[in-house]
């Protein structure tokens, strides 16, 4: 089940019932970034951002997301806490079948 494109519609969180926002800008001053999702996890209401990163292969793409990941974490968006990182595969695609245990596991 490996797709290759990472959208709102493969999320998915539509249907677990879990609100979210696509490409929403965090709306914390100085950090200008709009995370591809922006979840409110329904057990506690927290937020929990969602970053796919698709072009892997490409060492431009991968060391602009690295301050990207750096900056989040400056402003207290933490992998593991409150930030849910995925990645591509070498060809573009992603795995389904995980994505969906991801869900599963960090926001229901």
């Amino acid at each position: 089940d490996f797709q290759r494109t990472f959208s709102p519609k493969y999320l998915r969180c539509f249907n677990y019932g879990i609100p979210y926002r696509y490409e929403d800008n965090t709306g914390i001053p100085d950090l200008d970034y709009a995370p591809d999702f922006t979840i409110m996890r329904p057990r506690d209401h927290k937020i929990i951002y969602w970053e796919h990163f698709g072009k892997v292969n490409d060492y431009k793409y991968v060391l602009d997301n690295l301050g990207k990941v750096k900056d989040y974490i400056s402003y207290g968006i933490k992998p593991w806490d409150n930030l849910i990182m995925t990645f591509s595969n070498e060809k573009g695609g992603y795995d389904g079948k995980l994505i969906d245990a991801m869900i599963e596991c960090w926001l229901l």
